[in-house]
């Protein structure tokens, strides 16, 4: 009886024990319980949004295999590598040094089991004709880092295969899974096809000397683009950097020497650098995607469907485009970098063929490609921004279809005073706001379609139209009642409106604003800031944007204008995944596949589905265990 009753008690407590460690996994977090997760795993969260691997370009290379190109093929002193039909095939996850030439070939890394890998490029030159010269299959992550001191070079040819189109391939380098680009050395990047860097998932540039010259977008990537502590350099026939989610920029520098857009996110976070834009449309676009009229998509394709204007091209204009770039098919454009200023997309015009191509092969991926609660918001926390567009029609240098938030730093802007080009262009019709919280804000453009600063920003501000336009190259000022120079910046190009805002500024002071140049006499005008933002000889037009009307049609509202699958329910325009690319929005299974999410901040409840495989394996070993005791006891 005795025996009885203590297998009872033992049982009674195993069950106990059981209920209590079940609890503990499913609560552990909010009880204080620090799970063990990889630091870029899919599950990582930390405080930034780099990982330690990220940051890290010192990774130790003694038990790295050793690849040497020797142009067709070439040698491996390891396992894990190996040559196939001209192409380096890295099947094993690890670390691997790589240094040679490859003639027409690519570096591909394509393995089963999603583990991590490391290439380092120490003075590659790889050319690849017809695909990427580095492809990602399948990996967990790829840290491609640049050695010191090393010269890299990938160049890709005019016309992919058709194994690498069935598989959306587009740039010169393009990854299925999130890839990360660091180091000190160089990388240049000629892309002859479209893109220069193509990502799927995340991509990270942590370092490294990065020069892209290419047909369509310099950076073209789907979940989010990151960049701190790096050199670029781009020249795109579209946009240089372009994101299907957000773009957070945190240091470096960053030269965008020619585009059509510079900077091109549903939300785009800038909190340091020293950015320099030469756009011939927006220098940066958070337009939260493309709309249904299939604005916004192309180089030199300004609201409307057409060129600068919104007409469409003649017929003889087609044909003379076409003859330039070769006629357009679902492959891209025929150009070379070598000739790609001498077709449409280099001189600002898309033939309406281009146009239908695009929006058939985005049309498919759109409506699902978008969070329709994303509200496209720019935000300058600090840093140097520069945009001077000399050419653009009907083009802003920071235009957000909601908000633009400025906290710190220093915006300057010059865009010619002629046309409705607006150097600060926000969603005012959509409900958005242009606060100006802190920074030094010199922004110059046209006063056709002026917007003015929001009333509720934390700084004093400007907005301002001289009587007589400020001439190009004319100095802006503005002194202190007692003389003392608080903001001072020569423009570039001639400006018909200004604002300007400065930390230095104070609410109910009296301040002159001076515009001097040698080939007009000085126009000076006094302001005093009774409020916060104070307008000078601001029409009436003030606050109607100029990018959220074209021609009296409001977003969403044109005939035929309510694509469901471009379009959202808050009536922001929706951009679509890849232009041309298969929709990679789910997994075999139908499910949304993970992103890294390194600096996420979700604060989502946790279910029991939510677990990696390592918990479930703790979980089932620990229930093993107390139904073997059980049984055990039972037993003896």
């Amino acid at each position: 009886m005795l025996k009885n009753k203590l297998t009872d008690r033992i049982c009674i407590a195993a069950t106990i024990l059981a209920m209590v460690i079940t609890v503990l996994f499913i609560n552990g977090e909010s009880l204080g319980l620090k799970k063990m997760v990889d630091a870029d795993s899919d599950l990582a969260e930390t405080s930034g949004e780099f990982t330690e691997n990220d940051l890290n370009s010192a990774w130790d290379t003694a038990s790295a295999v050793t690849i040497t190109l020797e142009g067709s093929s070439g040698t491996v002193s390891g396992d894990g590598a190996y040559f196939l039909n001209g192409d380096l095939v890295i099947a094993t996850p690890g670390k691997y040094v790589i240094s040679g030439t490859l003639d027409d070939g690519s570096i591909i890394v394509d393995f089963e089991q999603k583990a991590k890998v490391w290439i380092l490029l120490d003075g590659v030159d790889i050319t690849c004709s017809d695909d990427a010269c580095l492809r990602v299959n399948e990996a967990d992550k790829v840290f491609l880092t640049l050695a010191e001191g090393s010269e890299n070079r990938m160049h890709s040819g005019a016309e992919y295969s058709e194994e690498a189109l069935s598989d959306g391939t587009g740039g010169v380098i393009y990854a299925h899974d999130d890839l990360t680009i660091n180091g000190s050395g160089a990388l240049t990047i000629e892309g002859d096809y479209k893109h220069g860097i193509e990502a799927n998932d995340d991509l990270v540039i942590a370092g490294g000397t990065i020069g892209i010259t290419c047909v369509q977008d310099g950076f073209h990537v789907n979940d989010s683009l990151k960049i701190t502590g790096a050199s670029i350099t781009v020249n795109a026939g579209d946009d240089a950097l372009h994101c299907d989610t957000e773009i957070t920029i945190k240091s470096g520098t960053i030269l965008l020497e020619s585009c059509y857009e510079g900077i091109e996110a549903p939300t785009v976070t800038i909190d340091g650098g020293d950015i320099t834009i030469y756009p011939t449309d927006d220098g940066i676009n958070a337009n939260g995607g493309e709309n249904s009229f299939g604005m916004g998509v192309g180089p030199g394709e300004a609201p409307g469907g057409g060129p600068g204007g919104g007409m469409s091209m003649q017929p003889e204009m087609q044909d003379k485009a076409q003859k330039s770039a070769g006629e357009p098919d679902t492959a891209g454009t025929n150009e070379t970098v070598a000739d790609a200023a001498a077709t449409p997309e280099r001189i600002g015009i898309r033939t309406s063929q281009q146009v239908q191509k695009d929006e058939n092969t985005e049309s498919a991926s759109d409506s699902d490609n978008k969070d329709d609660d994303v509200q496209p918001t720019i935000t300058i926390n600090g840093g140097t921004v520069t945009i001077i567009n000399e050419t653009g029609m009907d083009a802003d240098g920071i235009d957000s279809n909601s908000d633009i938030i400025i906290n710190g730093g220093t915006v300057f802007v010059s865009l010619s005073g002629s046309g409705p080009n607006n150097a600060l262009d926000y969603g005012s019709e959509n409900g958005g706001t242009c606060q100006i919280n802190g920074g030094t804000v010199i922004a110059c453009g046209g006063s056709a379609m002026l917007e003015e600063v929001s009333a509720d920003s934390g700084q004093c501000s400007l907005v301002y139209v001289p009587e007589e336009s400020a001439a190009a190259g004319s100095i802006v000022s503005i002194l202190s009642a007692s003389g003392e120079t608080v903001l001072s910046r020569e423009i570039q190009l001639e400006a018909t409106a200004l604002t300007l805002s400065s930390p230095e500024l104070e609410q109910g002071q009296t301040y002159t604003v001076v515009i001097s140049s040698a080939e007009k006499e000085d126009i000076t005008t006094e302001v005093t800031f009774d409020e916060k933002v104070q307008s000078i000889n601001v029409s009436g037009n003030a606050g109607f944007g100029g990018r959220a009307q074209m021609g009296g049609v409001p977003f969403g509202e044109a005939d035929g204008a309510a694509d469901s699958e471009n379009s959202s329910e808050s009536g922001f325009p929706q951009r679509g995944s890849f232009r041309g690319m298969r929709n990679f929005q789910t997994d075999e299974t139908g499910a949304a596949p993970d992103s890294e999410s390194a600096g996420s901040t979700d604060s989502a409840v946790t279910t029991i589905l939510d677990y990696d495989p390592q918990t479930w394996a703790w979980m089932g070993a620990c229930a093993v265990a107390i139904i073997a005791g059980i049984v055990f006891v039972k037993k003896y």
